[in-house]
């Protein structure tokens, strides 16, 4: 049973419809918890509406923790069931706004008649990266069915402005950009780094650069631990952190300066303990797991694709450098100057660029106007 506004109420609540394909604990769904988490309850009534249910690291009960949010999941046996569910539960409540997170939610947000006023962020182009996830044939329907819902989208927001840029140039014109944000994290000191360090099995002598993503092809894995071991001195590590189809090429690799350590829950400990992030990336939105870096301070080593450069472009201070991608001399060169440059004040100036620009209350309060903008100017037409 859906929660609802008092009639008597002085403002109207408007209702919001998050949908996601489950609650499942990834790029998206981590933001859609903190948008959501930070609305304002007493403009917006929030419902999330699950298209399936969560099989492996669910967030549910962290959604269903939040004050003032309904939580629906569907549960079906088949396809059928699930387009019945769905149709009946959209044709018991009334919302003002749908906003989907996914393709699939796009999708099911496309196919029912409503007045909602409809609503999409785009976390990565339609292009390379579906192909190189979904395979070339899969890939390319699920891109051309992207495409064909843009522009069928009342409200499209980019997750970071470059993506906006290449939406408007290639798909449609009708595009925002909310950057991603991730939580504030509560600074640690030395001793507690040592400690952590010390708990998590790395060498207190060394300093270690951190990457985190799926391992596969378009992150370039064997391309950084590669140039990463001809470029840096023996006092700087590597930690590689995540799963996908390339983990059992590179774990030969594993070793006390290479830490090929899979998938891990504990990601943040592993964060916090290291001293640098590093990425090789050849595609890209804006990751969570960068940004999450920037919380605590790592300066970056990253490739010099769009959505890296947007977010080191931004600071007036130092806080990292990118390097040509796919190219071993330039990286060789990039990773001197970034040492060289590296001063201790470094940190500091990441940690406070992060706090202006990227975290997860900032990106809600953006979204927060947008709904509220939008759907006026829905009601004055």
């Amino acid at each position: 049973t859906l929660m609802r506004s008092s009639a008597a109420s002085d403002v109207y609540k408007r209702q919001i419809l998050f949908l996601s394909s489950s609650l499942e604990n990834s790029g998206p769904v981590n933001v859609l918890f903190n948008i959501i988490k930070y609305l304002d309850r007493e403009k917006m009534d929030v419902t999330i509406l699950s298209l399936g249910h969560s099989k492996n690291k669910s967030r549910k009960e962290e959604f269903k923790a939040l004050v003032g949010l309904n939580v629906v999941e569907l549960h079906y046996k088949n396809i059928c069931q699930s387009f019945c569910q769905y149709f009946n539960f959209m044709n018991s409540y009334k919302f003002d706004i749908i906003h989907a997170h996914c393709l699939r939610s796009l999708l099911f947000t496309f196919l029912i008649n409503s007045n909602s006023l409809k609503f999409y962020t785009i976390h990565i182009f339609p292009g390379y990266q579906t192909l190189a996830i979904q395979g070339k044939l899969r890939g390319k329907g699920l891109n051309i069915l992207s495409r064909f819902l843009i522009k069928r989208t009342d409200v499209n927001i980019a997750c970071a402005d470059f993506l906006r840029r290449e939406i408007i140039d290639s798909i449609t014109s009708h595009c925002l950009s909310v950057p991603n944000g991730v939580e504030a994290k509560a600074k640690i000191s030395v001793f507690e780094k040592n400690v952590l360090k010390s708990k998590l099995s790395l060498d207190l002598k060394m300093q270690y650069f951190i990457f985190i993503g799926r391992l596969s092809v378009e992150k370039r894995p064997m391309f950084l631990i590669e140039n990463f071991i001809k470029s840096f001195p023996k006092e700087y590590g590597l930690i590689i952190l995540g799963d996908g189809p390339l983990l059992s090429q590179i774990l030969p690799f594993n070793s006390e300066r290479i830490r090929v350590l899979g998938f891990k829950t504990n990601v943040f400990d592993y964060l916090v303990a290291s001293d640098f992030y590093i990425s090789a990336s050849v595609v890209e939105g804006l990751a969570n797991t960068f940004l999450e870096a920037l919380s605590v301070g790592l300066p970056c080593l990253v490739s010099n694709i769009p959505s890296h450069r947007e977010v080191l472009s931004g600071s007036e201070e130092f806080i990292g450098l990118d390097f040509e991608t796919d190219d071993g001399d330039d990286f060789q060169y990039k990773a001197l100057c970034f040492l060289e440059q590296i001063s201790k004040n470094t940190k500091l100036n990441v940690a406070r660029y992060f706090e202006k620009y990227y975290t997860a209350k900032r990106m809600s309060e953006d979204y927060q106007k947008i709904y509220i903008s939008k759907y006026t100017e829905k009601k004055d037409v």
